[in-house]
């Protein structure tokens, strides 16, 4: 890809190839998929806290690709506050498992430094397709020079996003083991994360 920056505005341009295989797809057509696709973005800071942003993905390939289909949006990220942001994003989708629609998104995250090494985090969206959120902290324990032990909670509320992906169609389960992983659709519980930098 190339980034051009025109004063604070940022202009990109990108050639993506995607070749995928699936053994455990569901649809025997989306088991063996190979994609081109052109990206183009657009970020423009209208103010110190207002962006404006546009990207648009075309494919070149015949074959479609229902993770990546064509799509054109355009949005507006707003800082309320430093931490807390707010996007509204409207989006136009072809060619994949929704056909030729649209849809409008609304998107919440924030971010809040409690000290130096810890952060409490909460996020919600909200589209057509799902309704989604999340309540978290972020610890970080220096156990030696160099050394940090990272842990992580997070309550995720709301999910069902039963879509299609490059394995085949997510639904809901208890549990999902190995490569079925992958079919394991979003929903309400608790993630728990523990890892150590060096």
């Amino acid at each position: 890809g190339v980034q051009q920056r025109i004063g604070v505005t940022s202009l990109d341009l990108d050639y993506l190839n995607r070749s995928r295989q699936d053994r455990l797809a569901l649809d025997p057509n989306q088991s063996n998929v190979s994609s081109d696709q052109i990206r183009s973005r657009l970020s423009w800071p209208l103010a110190n806290n207002l962006t404006l942003r546009a990207q648009n993905e075309i494919n070149l390939s015949n074959q479609q690709d229902q993770v990546y289909p064509n799509r054109s949006g355009i949005g507006i990220d707003w800082t309320l506050y430093p931490g807390i942001k707010l996007g509204l994003n409207q989006n136009f989708i072809s060619s994949n498992q929704y056909g030729n629609t649209n849809y409008t998104s609304l998107d919440f995250d924030s971010v809040y430094n409690l000290s130096s090494s810890t952060k409490l985090t909460g996020r919600y969206s909200l589209s057509p397709f799902q309704s989604i959120g999340g309540a978290g902290i972020q610890q970080g324990i220096v156990l030696g020079p160099g050394l940090k032990l990272d842990l992580n909670y997070e309550r995720v509320i709301g999910g069902n996003t039963n879509t299609t992906t490059g394995a085949g169609q997510q639904f809901n389960q208890p549990y999902s083991l190995g490569q079925t992983a992958s079919s394991l659709s979003m929903t309400s519980g608790d993630s728990y994360g523990i890892g150590v930098n060096y």
